[in-house]
């Protein structure tokens, strides 16, 4: 089983999701709009579970339905978890074609005491393993 995450705007709630699916043991793929700097490459924990990809934002929407279709056939994933409205709007017909659950993270960036974030995220990760599996 695996996952796809966006990472479209923040990167705090994204990156605790991907890091507590992999601790569970559910591979994911992160798509990243845009290309940060090396610097910012490097601080990006790795694990062998997470696969982080850094699509280009000029590129980022109009493929974003592509790489659902190669994520949900090639790579098997059963979710893809989103944050911004206009994402779910292109996707879900595409979603439903690839029988792929999309799920919505609230990200709150840095607004959200940590406990608080992390109760989420724990809550979030229960949901995705329990229709997943």
């Amino acid at each position: 089983m695996s996952i796809l995450i966006l990472c479209e705007a923040g990167w705090r709630d994204a990156r605790e999701l991907s890091l507590e699916l992999a601790r569970r043991g559910i591979e994911n793929f992160v798509l990243v709009k845009g290309n940060p700097g090396a610097e910012v490459k490097a601080f990006i924990t790795q694990h062998k579970l997470i696969h982080n990809y850094f699509i280009p934002r000029w590129m980022y929407r109009v493929r974003l339905p592509s790489f659902l279709f190669f994520f949900a056939w090639v790579k098997k994933v059963k979710a893809c978890v989103w944050s911004n409205r206009r994402s779910e709007g292109l996707l879900a017909p595409y979603a439903r074609l690839c029988n792929v659950k999309l799920v919505r993270l609230v990200e709150e960036g840095n607004k959200m005491p940590l406990p608080e974030m992390h109760a989420k995220i724990q809550s979030l990760s229960d949901s995705i393993e329990a229709f997943c599996r």
